[in-house]
């Protein structure tokens, strides 16, 4: 009789693990729908240097507002192999537009 008791009890332990398991997979294959819809994909504008810029003016020009100047500073020598923050006029680089 009590092996009975403990065979069902271990089940419906094992059940309710199996649906909480289910539910969490759900939830998170949800949130992961929702937070790739917004996103949108990144358009690079080449521009050319002139004399005087630097990476801080180029940022304040074409940042969002919503990105860290930093952050972008760091993408931009990123995609333009940079070694550092160094620009020669006419030298073309591109710049993620948002």
């Amino acid at each position: 009789m009590y092996r009975d008791i403990s065979v069902k009890t271990s089940k419906e332990k094992n059940s309710f693990k199996m649906i909480s398991i289910m539910i969490l997979l759900a939830f998170i294959l949800v949130f992961l729908t929702i937070s790739t819809k917004g996103s949108k994909p990144i358009v690079y504008k080449n521009i050319t240097i002139k004399e005087g810029d630097t990476l801080w003016s180029i940022v304040r020009e074409y940042n969002d507002k919503e990105m860290d100047p930093r952050k972008m500073i760091s993408e931009i020598k990123k995609i333009n192999n940079l070694k550092d923050v160094v620009l020669r006029p006419g030298q073309t680089i591109k710049v993620p537009e948002f």
